[in-house]
């Protein structure tokens, strides 16, 4: 494998349904409940197992992890905080210091409180993300002071409003209304850039985590919507932290300075390309590609292409892969795509791109958003045994 710098990150990422279950007072418990969702249970047991699962991942070599605090634990009702959940992650994240991991904390990933979400109209509500978002930021970054080597406020804010807002893959699960998914969009960056000005004054960087993929039209007639769909994915958010104007299609951009180089630090979650018709219908690319659960191509060289182009568009600022991988039983092909990818990471480090880490998404198997427990992500077994794939990576930075 490439030598890549001492100090570089290697890194795994979970949700926390992926890894609790759900918590009773979120969105994602009322698709679960109306059948739109398998059920999570209780993850793959890491609530209960984490110390030990800690010690196995610092055993094995890995520096870091992005560990969610699941905000409808600690506040399922608005302004009522559960001590317990505050206990529980408070112990949990001082557990993965004392393991010698270092954690990065996310604010949101996926799921939000059902109050939230539902009641107060969540992101989308200037006053909502201005007030309760706010105020639970504050309240995680008092909480865990002192435990985390830095924070991520929202992961994937575009990808999350177009799953939930355009696909109805995730909550609220609406399809078809353009008006909401651009007011999603909007308020789920503003959201990320809000929680930014918040923590930025703190002794911990603050990663802004966005999800990148290059997008291709099918025919000559979807041109103009793939265009569409790159300044949702690129441009919004690149346009903000570098000229300091939130650009949303389909909204009058917004013009802040204080905005400009916000993060200290930008996590890239490299999503596969994918190809997009005239009717809005997503299709693999290439056609003919080996696909994952996710019914998109994965393909190491395109992974690196994307994270080319965000350096290239982001000049000298710190990057890290913050969510990467593929969910599948085929391990020799997470293996073979795992070893790609690391290897295509180091040329990209030789050529001068600013990479500080990798982050696998993730690192024991557990609960998939859109395949349940049938299809697996992680590099070790729901019973902790390292799978092959897990097994390359730890020689590999370990040797």
């Amino acid at each position: 494998m490439h030598e890549f710098p001492d100090d570089f990150a290697w890194g795994t990422t979970q949700t926390s349904v992926g890894t609790e279950g759900v918590a009773l007072a979120a969105d994602w418990s009322r698709f679960e409940q109306s059948g739109r969702a398998s059920e999570s249970g209780q993850g793959n047991g890491f609530g209960n197992n984490y110390i030990d699962d800690f010690a196995l991942l610092a055993e094995s070599g890995l520096t870091s992890i992005r560990l969610t605090v699941e905000w409808a634990r600690l506040e399922p009702y608005p302004g009522s905080h559960n001590p317990d959940a505050i206990e529980h992650y408070r112990t949990m994240f001082e557990a993965a210091r004392d393991a010698g991991l270092s954690v990065w904390a996310t604010f949101h990933n996926g799921s939000l409180p059902g109050w939230f979400a539902e009641d107060e109209r969540g992101f989308s509500d200037k006053r909502s993300r201005s007030y309760f978002w706010a105020r639970h930021v504050d309240f995680v970054a008092e909480i865990l002071d002192g435990t985390v080597a830095g924070w991520c406020p929202i992961d994937d804010p575009v990808g999350w409003a177009h799953r939930g807002f355009h696909l109805g893959s995730r909550p609220p699960g609406r399809t078809g209304n353009d008006e909401a998914l651009i007011e999603a969009v909007d308020g789920a960056l503003d959201a990320a850039l809000i929680a930014w000005q918040l923590l930025r004054s703190g002794r911990q960087p603050v990663m802004g985590v966005f999800g990148v993929r290059d997008i291709r039209s099918v025919r000559p007639e979807a041109k103009e919507l793939a265009d569409r769909w790159t300044d949702f994915t690129w441009t919004s958010w690149i346009r903000a932290i570098t000229d300091g104007e939130l650009f949303v299609p389909g909204k009058p951009p917004r013009q802040r300075e204080d905005w400009v180089d916000a993060f200290d630090i930008i996590g890239l979650n490299l999503e596969p390309t994918i190809a997009i018709e005239a009717d809005g219908m997503l299709q693999p690319w290439p056609a003919n590609g080996k696909v994952d659960a996710s019914g998109f191509a994965r393909n190491a060289e395109q992974d690196a292409t994307t994270l080319r182009r965000a350096a290239e568009l982001l000049g000298d600022k710190p990057l890290v892969v913050a969510s990467h991988g593929i969910a599948t039983d085929d391990d020799q092909w997470r293996l073979d795509y795992l070893r790609d990818t690391v290897a295509q990471l180091g040329e990209a480090v030789d050529d001068g791109v600013a990479l500080r880490g990798y982050f696998h998404d993730t690192a024991i198997d557990g609960y998939n958003w859109a395949t349940g427990f049938a299809q697996p992500l992680g590099l070790f077994t729901a019973d902790r045994e390292a799978k092959p794939s897990g097994e390359w990576l730890i020689d590999s930075i370990t040797t």
